[in-house]
């Protein structure tokens, strides 16, 4: 039996897949490693370069992808299920492992940690064509075990960023609850679950990459449909957290939904200028705190990432 299974998730995500696959076949360690390939009825060639690896490393490669679209939460409900090593990490297909010891890392993390159902590492987030690495400032300072207040003490309750830089214990993610499902799993309503069965683990070592890009699953429908869907994950969120961090989230939640209200308003009076010019002004505090300097200059002088 496998002591870690790696699940890799894609949607059209043949620009990139197969310097996720290679990465995860790079993993190094005294573990045997399973890969699950499960590609959600991509309509480019994907789902072909997932055959392809499954046909030449078959003692560690086994591909259950689906023809049809299934959304994320489908796919993966259906690829923890399929797991079989004590250890679960996710690896989504537009993102890559930048160290070969990563899993190992993490594994040793949740060996010393018993009461921790999961870990995650630094994250560096790299634009659509794989330059401008930069590292998730939000992530500067933390604990390496921490609860829900460490977390909204960061400043933000997605401080875990995405999840190919988590590794789970396998019970953890047995008998998740209904609700985290919908309307797609989130690295925050899932972490804040597991939080109330023992402390979050963090390394500080940057071992994954984040690649941002305009067709990522929170970009499709611009800065509206990324609010509408951020609001969603802290609503699920607040549902499954423990009682302490339900205010929290409420603010967050509050926070999002006016300035959604704003992005959605005709009015153009003195006051709707004036919360412009705050929402903007927050968007760049924002920015500064979890990308830095340089690359918030170029988001406000370019309007891209690239």
């Amino acid at each position: 039996m496998p002591l870690v299974t790696t699940v890799v998730t894609s949607f059209n995500h043949e620009a990139y897949i197969r310097r996720a696959v290679d990465s995860a076949l790079a993993q190094s360690g005294p573990f045997r490693h399973e890969i699950l390939l499960s590609d959600d009825g991509s309509t480019d060639g994907t789902a072909a370069v997932m055959a392809e690896y499954a046909a030449k490393f078959p003692e560690v490669v086994k591909n259950i992808s689906s023809k049809s679209t299934r959304g994320i939460s489908a796919n993966m409900r259906e690829c923890f299920a399929a797991a079989r090593g004590e250890y679960v990490a996710i690896l989504e297909g537009d993102d890559y492992w930048s160290d070969e010891r990563k899993l190992s890392a993490q594994i040793d993390f949740l060996k010393d940690h018993p009461a921790s159902p999961m870990v995650f590492s630094r994250v560096e987030m790299c634009d659509s064509d794989g330059g401008g690495i930069r590292r998730a400032r939000i992530q500067d300072g933390l604990p390496g075990l921490l609860r829900g207040r460490d977390i909204f003490n960061a400043g933000s309750s997605s401080v875990v960023l995405n999840f190919s830089s988590c590794l789970f214990r396998r019970t953890a993610l047995q008998d998740l609850p209904d609700i985290i499902w919908e309307p797609r799993l989130s690295e925050i309503a899932l972490c804040f679950h597991l939080e109330r069965r023992g402390p979050i683990g963090y390394i500080e070592r940057p071992m994954s990459v984040y690649r941002q890009r305009d067709g990522g699953t929170f970009a499709g429908d611009g800065a509206v449909g990324r609010l509408r869907q951020e609001i969603d994950c802290r609503k699920t969120a607040r549902r499954v957290c423990a009682p302490e961090y339900v205010d929290d989230f409420d603010r967050e939640i509050a926070e999002k939904e006016d300035e959604l209200s704003l992005r959605l308003s005709n009015d153009r009076g003195p006051g709707h200028i004036f919360r412009v010019a705050v929402l903007k002004l927050r968007s760049v505090a924002k920015c500064l705190r979890e990308n830095g300097l340089k690359y918030t200059l170029r988001r406000i002088f370019t309007g891209r990432r690239r």
